[in-house]
């Protein structure tokens, strides 16, 4: 005897490949992604290695010093931002102002501490940048997909444990919906907009024989 039952799957995701600040945020992030690669590509560090204790150690003493009220410490802190650390511009500074260091920060050779400001300056960099990378290639920001891709894996998860349970598709419909937008025009005359449908979910029928 045959047996039949119906369940529906719900694109949870949706809303936020639609969204249009999400859309808005996608398309900074791949500007970011781009502008940060050119950056990397340029940088004359070339690999991304954590400083040393000692290293850091001395980053943080040159940072503290580079002026007595602490306002580069502060830009350096402040920055949500990794690619504003302006590691070159701090080391100019720090070129211009090695006599007003106290002695403990004038013993550190430029050359070294030139070397550990542009390291820390790729670290932040890098880090961002893989960050963003790491969401584009998981797809978070691919628009052009009309159901995320990971909610489909999930979806064939779903679809292998009701097999596992004796249960096999007979019938997929899908559950549609859409979005639209209009505004009006000066002197409320004429207006705008636009609008598009898509696949919100699916009734899925099942058979187990």
């Amino acid at each position: 005897m045959k047996t039949n039952k119906i369940t529906s799957y719900m694109f949870q995701n949706s809303d936020f490949l639609y969204n249009k600040e999400n859309r808005t945020k996608g398309k900074r992030e791949i500007e970011n992604c781009k502008r940060l690669e050119k950056i990397i590509e340029k940088h004359p560090i070339k690999t991304n290695e954590n400083l040393s204790s000692d290293e850091f150690q001395i980053f943080q003493e040159v940072l503290k010093n580079l002026n007595p009220d602490n306002k580069v410490k502060k830009f350096f802190e402040d920055r949500r931002k990794p690619e504003f650390f302006n590691s070159l511009d701090e080391i100019e500074l720090y070129k211009q102002n090695l006599e007003k260091f106290p002695i403990k920060i004038r013993r550190y050779d430029f050359e070294i501490v030139n070397k550990i400001f542009l390291q820390q300056h790729y670290n932040k960099i890098y880090a961002a940048y893989r960050k963003i990378k790491i969401n584009l290639d998981n797809g978070l920001y691919n628009f052009h997909e009309r159901i995320n891709h990971l909610e489909l894996k999930d979806l064939n998860k779903k679809i292998e444990e009701m097999n596992e349970q004796g249960w096999f598709i007979k019938q997929i419909e899908g559950i549609q919906s859409g979005y639209s937008f209009a505004q009006k025009g000066g002197d409320q005359k004429g207006g705008s907009g636009y609008g598009f449908g898509f696949t919100e979910g699916l009734l899925i029928f099942w058979e187990k024989l």
